[in-house]
């Protein structure tokens, strides 16, 4: 090999070489400075920990920090159940207060951080003396923003603000599922029970003959002082509204939280429930009137009067034209039959009270009638309700 050809070899070698100590050089910097900026991110979550807690650290990062809390429990000697009961109660207890007024205790549920709470009409024996105790034995008088005795439902709100809201559920319960009750019964504070979801869409009749549709039945003791208090899952969200009033021996009810979201928005805005009514004379379709009628027994309701200008008569819903005699009084036969109203199956005046339950006045629903050999279907908008309708 010449001298020129040496020379070249020697340059692509220093070349090689070069290329080599750069790339190096650009690996170690970039380690240096990966380092430096690792070093600085643990500084800063190091400095976020310490202002913030693990908690509030760990939700940044979009952690569910009580469930992390939940599957890996502190708790070390107690089983799944175990752990479920008390995720609810440390989860839930300070959401819950007690309401005091006059001679009654019972339970109520903080839906706001405004300091909204949701309880039973009956623990609110005197709307100028109702007491509210937190779980941190602070008070506050309470103020009555509404009420509705038919439901037995009651808006309170207090005078401060609170982070300790329970949310109402959105989802549908099922039967079987282990539900949570925290309250104070007989005046023992913030104790709680559990058992399971026995039933749904049950009725339930009060002191006084209303007839409560669309309740959660519970295979759990409720006693007097849960009334008002929630009835949660094994979230932490509340299923439904507790009330001793409906509750029975062995077997307690709920009004459900799908439910109860529009009472309480009219309790909000209006301070009462405002429910729907038809404007007529409706009865159930015993043998009798069956056999006059030659239809069958049972099935719809009669419409047998309905009022001159009123929302049946507008829509053109038809009452009776054959005037009677019914026992002690007089009916009209061969007006329509209701066979529903917005899809429920009215065959009796429980069915009935249950479709317009939790209408208000103002409201439209879908009502199918049969007339003679034809089946129909009219809207009607709701008027107010006057009467006794509801009474059992």
């Amino acid at each position: 090999m010449n001298k020129d050809g040496k020379n070249k070899l020697l340059l692509a070698l220093f070349i090689i070489l070069l290329v080599s100590l750069l790339y190096v050089l650009a690996v170690i910097t970039a380690s240096v400075r990966e380092k430096r900026v690792q070093s600085d991110a643990l500084s800063y979550i190091s400095s976020v920990r310490k202002e913030l807690g693990d908690d509030e650290l760990l939700s940044l990062f979009g952690y569910d920090t009580a469930q992390l809390n939940r599957e890996f429990s502190l708790y070390e000697d107690i089983d799944e159940e175990e752990n479920d009961n008390l995720y609810v109660y440390d989860s839930c207890r300070d959401g819950v207060v007690k309401i005091t007024s006059l001679s009654s205790t019972g339970s109520g549920i903080i839906i706001s951080p405004e300091g909204l709470i949701l309880t039973v009409s009956h623990n609110i024996r005197d709307r100028n003396s109702i007491d509210v105790t937190f779980s941190d034995g602070s008070r506050e008088k309470g103020e009555l923003i509404g009420s509705d005795d038919l439901s037995d439902v009651a808006l309170v709100r207090v005078r401060r603000s609170t982070p300790n809201v329970l949310v109402l559920s959105s989802s549908a319960p099922f039967v079987g599922e282990k539900v949570y009750v925290i309250g104070h019964p007989y005046g023992n504070n913030w104790s709680q029970s559990y058992g399971e979801i026995s039933g749904l869409d049950r009725s339930a009749v009060t002191e006084n003959g209303t007839v409560i549709p669309s309740l959660l039945q519970m295979d759990m003791l409720v006693y007097p002082g849960n009334s008002g208090g929630p009835l949660l899952d094994r979230k932490g969200e509340v299923l439904g509204l507790v009330d001793s009033n409906y509750s029975q021996s062995q077997i307690a009810f709920a009004l459900p939280s799908l439910r109860l979201k529009e009472i309480i928005r009219s309790l909000y805005e209006n301070g009462k429930v405002e429910r729907g009514e038809f404007e007529a004379r409706v009865l159930p379709i015993d043998e009798a009137i069956a056999s006059s009628m030659n239809i069958t027994p049972s099935v719809g309701l009669l419409v047998s009067e309905v009022k001159s200008g009123g929302n049946l008569d507008e829509s053109g819903i038809r009452g009776g034209n054959r005037r009677v005699q019914y026992g002690q009084s007089l009916i009209y036969l061969d007006g329509d039959v209701i066979l529903s109203i917005d899809g429920i199956t009215t065959n009796s005046m429980d069915d009935y009270r249950k479709a317009l339950f939790y209408h208000e006045a103002g409201d439209i629903v879908s009502v199918m009638v049969r007339r003679g050999k034809d089946v129909r279907e009219y809207d009607v908008t709701l008027s107010s309700m006057e009467g006794g309708i509801w009474q059992k």
